[in-house]
């Protein structure tokens, strides 16, 4: 959602703006520096300091953000690593995290969701306007992973084995979806009639036109009978 609108540094109310009159730059939003994503778990008194942060976008691959994360998770040099999205990314964050730990059973989870703030840059498709500053919050999580133990007591924790059952019911129907649905007793039994039928079916157009004529020829062979007189 849009905070607000800054014009030579001034702040703008929504309602003075038509947006109409504005286009976003083709680059990507810049993120304001604000919550960092090791911040948010300093409560747990972790050092941090050079853990892996696989950052999720919307059109990340998740067979390359997995192939990764995986390899580096099980280097016994790697004891954290930490997974963040936002926005529409989210849920493949998520889902991430989720078949990590299906590969590693003893991690332990704690997770975190918080606003990020970008920036944008909107140019006047008209003239007499200047270039709009467009702030946003847009909601964000950041999960960390760890082979060592955490506080319990921290919000957001989840022991080594839970796992999210919005995601495993997910997972569930997309295989359900993958696999051929079975016949029923009635179908086959339907399919079996319609062979049979077909088998027993009457003659093609070209078979009733042979028959047509030979019959016609049978006809025209016949001699017609003579009655008592020899006529």
């Amino acid at each position: 959602m849009m905070d607000h609108y800054e014009r030579d540094e001034t702040v703008v109310n929504e309602g003075g703006i038509a947006m109409h009159q504005f286009q976003p730059e083709e680059e990507e939003a810049v993120e304001i520096p604000e919550d960092q994503e090791d911040k948010l778990f300093s409560r747990l008194g972790l050092d941090l300091a050079g853990v892996t942060i696989m950052r999720v976008k919307n059109g990340s691959k998740l067979r390359n953000l997995l192939g990764f994360a995986l390899k580096k998770i099980k280097e016994e040099g790697t004891k954290r690593i930490i997974f963040t999205g936002s926005a529409s990314a989210i849920s493949k964050t998520i889902t991430c995290v989720e078949i990590v730990k299906r590969n590693m059973k003893t991690l332990h989870q704690v997770s975190k969701i918080y606003h990020k703030r970008i920036a944008e840059f909107w140019n006047p498709t008209e003239e007499g306007l200047d270039r709009l500053k467009v702030t946003r919050h847009i909601p964000a999580i950041a999960v960390l992973l760890s082979k060592e133990s955490l506080d319990a007591s921290e919000p957001g924790y989840q022991a080594p084995g839970t796992f999210c059952h919005l995601w495993t019911d997910s997972a569930k129907k997309d295989t359900k979806k993958s696999q051929p649905r079975k016949r029923t007793n009635a179908e086959k039994a339907k399919d079996t009639r319609r062979s049979a039928q077909s088998s027993s079916a009457p003659e093609t157009r070209a078979g009733k036109s042979s028959a047509k004529k030979n019959q016609k020829k049978r006809k025209g062979n016949v001699q017609p009978k003579k009655d008592a007189s020899g006529k």
